[in-house]
């Protein structure tokens, strides 16, 4: 099921807000296929994949994880990926969501 933006906005807001960050008007453009650089990553500054969301910090994964009530990993830094999250990453992988999508720029040599 494709997520609603509005929805996946707010709970991406949530976890900036527990982070210290300041929320967003919208996801980040960025790229399907991509632990870094997909709009959810490049929104938390994290690696995500449908299973986990890896952060610099045990501290920053405790704080997300409390303000989405979902379970974290003392020892590794994740915690498991919310479902309509997971949902989200799917989804934009398999190309919806097309105006998330970061242009390809070609190199242009002068």
């Amino acid at each position: 099921m494709k997520p609603s933006m509005k929805k996946l906005l707010s709970q991406v807001n949530k976890a900036r807000l527990a982070l210290g960050m300041n929320p967003l008007d919208a996801l980040p453009k960025g790229k399907p296929s991509s632990w870094a650089a997909c709009p959810i990553a490049r929104a938390l500054k994290i690696e995500a994949d449908i299973s986990f969301l890896h952060f610099a910090s045990n501290e920053k994964a405790k704080k997300v994880a409390r303000a989405w009530h979902v379970a974290s990993d003392a020892h590794d830094n994740t915690i498991t990926t919310p479902k309509n999250i997971a949902n989200f990453i799917l989804a934009f992988d398999r190309g919806e969501y097309p105006e998330l999508r970061k242009s390809r720029t070609k190199n242009i040599i002068c």
